[in-house]
């Protein structure tokens, strides 16, 4: 969504047109121009054989997204991070089901809570 909103602010404004870049030359500049941009093309951007490939899970089944003719265009127009389940980073599952994995979720959110009530980090 973000990706479309500024091509729409830089470009569809200024020609009154609303949509000025199809969904998957925006999707296919994310994920190739994304490892392009970080210096991995080659490595990365793509799902084949030694590759890194880092994923993500994306609920459909929810009324926002469902149904829909065109996946692509559902997840560059509507997609948000709310609808992410599942995150694998280099093979390593980071979220699962909505659960983070890596870090603990309830402590975390116990000290921004004492943070925010006293300004103190608490470790």
């Amino acid at each position: 969504k973000i990706l479309r909103s500024v091509m729409n602010a830089v470009h569809g404004v200024r020609q009154a047109e609303s949509a000025v870049m199809p969904a998957r030359t925006i999707l296919d500049m994310v994920i190739r121009g994304g490892a392009a941009a970080l210096g991995e093309a080659g490595k990365l951007g793509v799902l084949k054989p030694r590759y890194k490939a880092d994923l993500i899970a994306i609920n459909y089944e929810q009324p926002h997204l469902f149904p829909t003719a065109d996946r692509v265009n559902t997840l560059v127009e509507c997609v948000t991070g709310a609808d992410v389940t599942d995150s694998i980073v280099e093979g390593r599952f980071l979220m699962k089901n909505r659960q983070v994995c890596t870090l603990d979720e309830e402590k975390i959110l116990w000290q921004a809570g004492k943070y925010y009530e006293c300004g103190e980090v608490i470790v």
